[in-house]
Formats: structure tokens, C-alpha cells, sequence
């Protein structure tokens, strides 16, 4: 998270103790053909992709547990080069563009998603649940940004109707809410957002 609203808000308050992970990186740096947890990869795109993901999944990660926090090291990397600011000539940027086609939004998109102030995730990332049996889930809702917000938090099984909860979150506030939901009998995505 770019700003550290909560390690503000410690100093402030006289508690010098707020949780900050410093510089930190996922990826494999002695190469671009993979990353610590993915195979080979076919095109940059595909290698470029899996990063962001990793990079969406590690500030998720970190965000759950309270981190105030993070720094990634060279998180550029897991950006298109047409979507990086300096990355040569229009017309070079718009060879990039077409390179990585819909990958380019999508490795924008999962980055935004980990490292925003506002964001929502369920937790835990992944689990299974047996068709027709009742599944538990987090939803995590976190407010680093330096201003009290009033949201609203919208989740839903992919196909059914979005329930939604208000919810006033201080900054640096984190709100945990349970959600249950029948497995469906096919494979399913849960998705969240807030309005």
C-alpha cells in the first residue's frame, strides 16, 4: 500500500509499533520464463500475468494478517511495458499493447486489487466445498486510506443475487465479515466489490 495511513495514525498516537513489511518481491530473478510458483511460460504475457497475480495474492495475504504496510520490490515488472510511464514511443507502447492483448488489463487489475487502499477479498483465497454443503468464508474489507468511509460491500455467488452490508470503516480499519452460501453443484467463483 503506497501510503502507510495506519503507521501514521500509530505515530500520532504515541505507539511507534505499526506492522510494515518492508522490501519484498515474488518472481524469479535470474530469468523471465517462470516464477516461484508456475511453470513455463509460452509468451511474456502468460510469465507477466502470473506475476501480477502472485504480487495480488502476497498484498492479500499480507493486508488479512494487519499489515500496514508493504513495499514490493520492482512490482513494474509484473506491468505490461505499454501500461509503464517512460516505456519508449507511442507507437512502441501500442506494439506492447497488442503483444499482451487482454493481459495487460488483467495484470493492471490484479495489482490494483492487492496494493488499492480500498479493497475487498474473501478469506481464506481458496477452499472446497462439496456440492450441496454449506461453505464458510471471511469477507475482508480494508480501509488504508487516510479518511473514515462509508461503503457498501456487495458479495455473491457467481449467477446468484448479491447481498450487500453497509459498513463505516476508520482509516487503516479492517472489517471482517462471515458469509456462508450452499456450494453450488458446478464449479462456481464467489465475487466482491465495493460501491
Amino acid at each position: 500500500v503506497g501510503h502507510h495511513p495506519a503507521a501514521q495514525l500509530c505515530a500520532r498516537a504515541g505507539d511507534h509499533h505499526p506492522l510494515i513489511m518492508g522490501e519484498w518481491w515474488v518472481g524469479f530473478q535470474g530469468g523471465e520464463f517462470c516464477v516461484t510458483s508456475s511453470p513455463e511460460f509460452r509468451s511474456r504475457a502468460e510469465y507477466t500475468y502470473a506475476e501480477a497475480r502472485l504480487y495480488e495474492e502476497e498484498s492479500l495475504q499480507m493486508r488479512n494478517f494487519g499489515v500496514s504496510g508493504i513495499m514490493p520490490f520492482q512490482v513494474s515488472r509484473a506491468m505490461p511495458p505499454s501500461s509503464q510511464a517512460g516505456s519508449g514511443s507511442a507507437e512502441a507502447r501500442a506494439n506492447q499493447a497488442a503483444k499482451f492483448g487482454d493481459k495487460a488489463g488483467a495484470c493492471a487489475q490484479a495489482i490494483r486489487h492487492g496494493m488499492q487502499p480500498l479493497t475487498i477479498f474473501f478469506w481464506p483465497r481458496v477452499m472446497s466445498a462439496a456440492p450441496g454443503e454449506e461453505a464458510k468464508r471471511e469477507l475482508v474489507v480494508c480501509n488504508d486510506s487516510e479518511t473514515t468511509r462509508a461503503l457498501t460491500a456487495e458479495w455473491s455467488v457467481e449467477s446468484a443475487s448479491p447481498q450487500k452490508v453497509e459498513l463505516t470503516l476508520a482509516p487503516a480499519e479492517q472489517r471482517r465479515i462471515p458469509v456462508a452460501f450452499i456450494a453450488p453443484a458446478n464449479e462456481f467463483h464467489l465475487t466482491a466489490r465495493l460501491l
